[in-house]
């Protein structure tokens, strides 16, 4: 799939949505990429992993990892066609994230980090510290969207594979609120 396939793709699933949202980083963006409306059917996010995987089936990593909650299904179909194991770090409760529900790996474990969307790297950022505390060696950094257009890097092996340059206001000079419109949080979007 090229990009632009995954752009099409995208826009028909309604993963590309616009309105007033507040972004986890607290910052409010008139575009929201709501991945789990790709997630929902197992046939477009295996194809759209399987684009993402291959990028990156050179680094001999040896598990995939994603934060939880957008990284988990794509870190899964990620490692499904590589043939390796996927793990997902959780929030730890003190602002950071951690391995929980008996994840352990040694050392030096090379590991691969995937994301769904990427503004700020925020969750990344957290994963890649998880990983730090524990020596784990990241050989890349895979995300289906970055919505900073290239500006927020991560690592020198990182790939999206869709780039765009999305606004993102601080809350107190965002122009969508100058204007009254309605604060959107993403977890709050409903059928």
């Amino acid at each position: 799939m090229t990009s632009q396939e995954i752009k099409s793709l995208f826009e028909e699933l309604g993963v590309v949505l616009n309105g007033h949202f507040l972004l986890t980083s607290g910052k409010h963006s008139p575009t929201f990429l709501q991945c789990s409306q790709l997630f929902q059917y197992p046939e477009h996010t295996a194809k759209v992993a399987k684009v993402l995987a291959d990028k990156f089936k050179d680094t001999k990593a040896e598990v995939i990892i994603g934060p939880a909650m957008g990284g988990v299904i794509l870190s899964y179909e990620v490692a499904r066609h590589l043939g390796l194991k996927s793990m997902y770090a959780e929030k730890d409760g003190n602002g950071g994230m951690v391995f929980k529900r008996g994840f352990k790996l040694a050392p030096g474990t090379k590991v691969l980090i995937v994301e769904d969307a990427v503004s700020t790297g925020g969750s990344v950022k957290k994963v890649i510290a998880a990983c730090d505390n524990v020596g784990l060696d990241i050989v890349g950094i895979g995300v289906l969207v970055d919505r900073s257009a290239g500006k927020v890097k991560l690592h020198k092996n990182q790939q999206a594979l869709l780039s765009m340059e999305v606004p993102a206001y601080e809350s107190n000079a965002c122009p969508l609120c100058e204007k009254n419109l309605s604060l959107t949080h993403p977890k709050d979007l409903s059928m």
